[in-house]
């Protein structure tokens, strides 16, 4: 957990130094694109993992029942 203790730390610090405005985190280019990135990269992960899913229910669906006697 240190790592989050660290970003905690830096959210505070950069919110004492902007005197509570949130405009911080998104005024300048870098965090703006940042940020792009980090959607994008949500979008494709939740995507892999739906057609992931998918494609385990297509696969089970397809396997025949076997029957006990």
């Amino acid at each position: 957990m240190p790592g989050v203790l660290v970003w905690s730390r830096a959210m505070r610090r950069a919110l004492a130094v902007s005197e509570g405005d949130l405009g911080i985190l998104v005024g300048s280019p870098i965090t703006v694109t940042l940020y792009l990135v980090l959607v994008v990269a949500l979008a494709v992960s939740a995507v892999q993992h739906l057609r992931h899913r998918r494609d385990d229910r297509r696969a089970a669906d397809a396997e025949p029942e076997h029957e006990t006697v």
